[in-house]
């Protein structure tokens, strides 16, 4: 008898020998994936979408959509080992640089990989937000969504506001004012001591970056008027929600607010400085109001001015600096003699090419009226000075009521608008049929201009707002109107 009848093996034992192998089961899908070092990696989901069409080849293809496939099964080594061999094909493939910039284990391995992904694509938002999570500057939230924006409350009653008690160092005194001829200077008119203005070093925000922090937070809160109490002599008042600086009518302190309870403001980066003194506002206006146009107007209407206000105020913008893909179509028109006439069909053409639009100023307010605003808001940047407290106590300022999300849509439109001004042709040979362009990367800071704000009251009782460039001295005349 042979060993084999001695000893039958069972049906069990044969499949074990000769059936299909048993696929691995997958593991549970709560189980906890982490790194070597215990970071958690649970809140990652694999996805076989490629974004880096550009960088990909059917290699890298392959490959990804296997790193991807190791991620699933939560094989850490294994979804390392594939994404770095993606890089050995193209070292600039943004998905395998952005999921090891996730992955990783060491900090400064995984912040170098992010600093590359933003080097190659400064918008990408996902290795933004990575890089602010390892900085400590937001919170790794899992639920974490870029289209879903905070809650918005509106706070009831007025907020508390910290402020800074503006004064000269040397006496004390709040009597602080900008001499004309220096605009780079103060001036304190009590002891004549001078602070000199800082060049301009604001700081630049990325637009990225910022809104990422915003939709990070849980609550956006809407203030509408604030508490200010008095370093000076202890008097409390309430502001309106724009006003930014003000005078105690009680003691004569200057008091600028740089921030409330709630944390709702972003101080100013940096500030124009007036150039045009009060005396010389007043004569600009006053020949605007003796023009041509306003003369022919004096023969229907009592328009001459009776008495004029002006008053100095900063004005907030937001400016931007922005880089766009620009996707011009036109055709080519083609005739058939040198007298132009016998046009054959136009041959159509589109070209893609990058183009930058620098310091498109987007107004972060709402009064004055912003197309009385436009027609005197051109002021040479390159003159600000990096914002002090101090530099505005002896005008008022404005403080912003549009903020920077809402100003960066409006910088979208101005960008087209501006990049189809600068590229449109309509000549004998080219025929612009369209233009559009896509936003890449902008940043962006908060800028307070000078303004002269006049109200001119005229003989026939109409009111007339009126704006002076506090920097270039241009004037813009609104529309009269009877005082309501």
């Amino acid at each position: 008898m042979s060993d084999f009848d001695q000893n039958p093996i069972s049906d069990a034992e044969l499949e074990a020998l000769f059936g299909d192998p048993a696929p691995a089961k997958p593991p549970a899908s709560d189980a906890v994936f982490r790194t070597p070092s215990g970071r958690d990696l649970s809140v990652y989901r694999a996805t076989s979408f490629i974004t880096d069409r550009e960088r990909t080849t059917p290699w890298i293809e392959a490959v990804y959509t296997s790193a991807m496939e190791a991620l699933r099964r939560k094989n850490y080594a294994e979804t390392l080992r594939h994404l770095r061999r993606c890089l050995e094909d193209n070292p600039n493939f943004i998905d395998a640089l952005l999921w090891l910039g996730r992955l990783e284990d060491e900090p400064d391995v995984r912040r170098s990989y992010l600093q590359r992904v933003l080097s190659l694509q400064m918008s990408n938002a996902e290795a933004m937000r990575e890089l602010m999570i390892l900085d400590g500057d937001i919170e790794a939230d899992p639920t974490f969504d870029s289209f879903t924006m905070p809650e918005v409350r509106r706070a009831e009653g007025a907020v508390g506001v910290q402020a800074r008690n503006v004064r000269c160092p040397r006496c004390g005194s709040p009597n602080l004012s900008s001499d004309d001829d220096s605009p780079n200077l103060l001036t304190c008119t009590s002891c004549g001591h001078t602070i000199e203005k800082n060049a301009q070093s604001g700081g630049v925000r990325l637009l990225t970056r910022e809104l990422i922090q915003r939709r990070s937070q849980e609550v956006l809160w809407v203030v509408g008027k604030r508490t200010l109490k008095c370093h000076g002599c202890g008097a409390e008042r309430t502001l309106p929600q724009q006003q930014m600086a003000a005078e105690c009518p009680f003691c004569g302190s200057r008091q600028v607010v740089e921030q409330d309870a709630l944390g709702t403001l972003s101080q100013p980066d940096v500030l124009v400085p007036f150039r045009v003194s009060q005396q010389q506002a007043l004569s600009q206006l006053r020949e605007a109001l003796g023009g041509g146009l306003e003369k022919l107007k004096g023969f229907f209407v009592e328009n001459r001015a009776k008495r004029v206000e002006l008053s100095g105020v900063f004005l907030p913008f937001w400016v931007f600096d922005v880089m766009a893909e620009v996707t011009h179509t036109y055709e080519v028109v083609q005739r058939r003699d040198s007298g132009g006439f016998g046009q054959t069909n136009p041959q159509r053409y589109t070209e893609t090419f990058g183009d930058a639009a620098l310091n498109l100023p987007i107004a972060a307010f709402t009064q004055p009226p912003a197309a009385l605003v436009r027609r005197v808001q051109r002021y040479d940047l390159s003159l600000a000075v990096e914002y002090r407290p101090e530099y505005i106590a002896q005008h008022s300022a404005e403080l912003y009521t549009i903020d920077f999300d809402k100003a960066s849509m409006d910088a979208r439109s101005t960008l087209s608008e501006t990049m189809r001004g600068k590229h449109h042709r309509d000549d004998d040979r080219y025929r612009t049929v369209s233009i559009s362009c896509l936003m890449n990367q902008a940043s962006f800071r908060l800028v307070l201009v000078p303004m002269w704000a006049a109200t001119v009251f005229e003989k026939d009782g109409d009111v007339r707002p009126a704006l002076v460039n506090g920097q270039t001295g241009a004037v813009a005349l609104g529309r009269a109107s009877k005082p309501r």
